[in-house]
């Protein structure tokens, strides 16, 4: 998989702005709108204006193309949207979003047949030595001492084949983990999988284990995208909203449920 940078670590991008895209950003929030325009040149624009490294696969080519209106939103919210048909991983540093790699669904490049969990895009079974291989990710990302080598290890997991132990494993990092920039990895490994399971982001947000609001607000807005019917969803949001101690998640769950209403 060759993943081509759309824009350096912040840095300024002599670009010629797209007639069909106009971004800004202001006091950390994201305004954006593109009309059937190239994603790969909506995404080099929100590189452009936000600073965020965005890496983006060879599979997503330039005649994709989307329409889309943000208005002063933040970051990671605006990038969910536009990848939300993609396999997605965020990379922190010091809290804050540094990087992001896209690249097509592990699923899209499959022909009727071609395999299950665990199967590369070719059909074939991984070997022992790729199957250790991603025991052993899983390992470090479920126990390195060091919080780095977790969280790489979650991206390293999203990227290869087996989809279904990324997404185990990602579960099972919100039941244990207690540091932030680990649990969002963990909350974009599973945006970005074809199935997410529902109970474990209930159970995370509910628990309310961890009290970093931006780590609670990204959990809420999977579970939100991801069963926005289920009555379990509406009801947590609903308490959430009333009764959270914290005024931003308060407000996230406000909006996701007047989303859910309006959708």
């Amino acid at each position: 998989m060759g993943l081509a940078p759309l824009l350096g670590w912040g840095a300024v991008a002599a670009q010629e702005e797209s007639a069909q895209v106009s971004a800004s950003m202001r006091e950390g929030r994201v305004t954006l709108s593109a009309h059937e325009a190239s994603l790969r040149d909506v995404l080099a624009e929100f590189g452009r204006v936000s600073g965020i490294a965005i890496y983006v696969d060879s599979s997503i080519t330039a005649d994709e193309t989307t329409s889309v209106d943000l208005e002063r939103v933040p970051p990671e919210d605006g990038l969910r949207r536009l990848l939300r048909a993609k396999n997605f991983v965020f990379v922190y540093s010091d809290g804050t979003l540094a990087e992001v790699r896209a690249f097509t669904r592990a699923g899209e490049s499959r022909g009727p047949g071609d395999g299950g969990e665990g199967r590369r895009p070719d059909g074939s079974a991984p070997s022992d030595a790729e199957r250790r291989e991603a025991l052993r990710l899983r390992a470090r990302a479920l126990g390195d001492a060091n919080p780095n080598e977790r969280v790489a290890s979650l991206h390293e997991l999203a990227a290869g084949d087996d989809e279904q132990l990324a997404v185990d494993t990602a579960t099972r990092v919100l039941e244990t983990e207690r540091v932030a920039d680990v649990l969002r990895s963990a909350l974009s490994v599973l945006a970005g999988a074809d199935k997410v399971p529902l109970e474990p982001v209930l159970a995370f947000v509910s628990g309310n284990r961890v009290r970093d609001p931006e780590v609670r607000i990204q959990a809420m807005e999977l579970m939100a995208d991801r069963s926005p019917s289920d009555p379990r969803v509406k009801d947590l949001l609903v308490a959430l909203a009333s009764r959270d101690g914290n005024r931003e998640v308060r407000e996230s769950a406000q909006n996701l449920l007047e989303t859910l209403t309006r959708n």
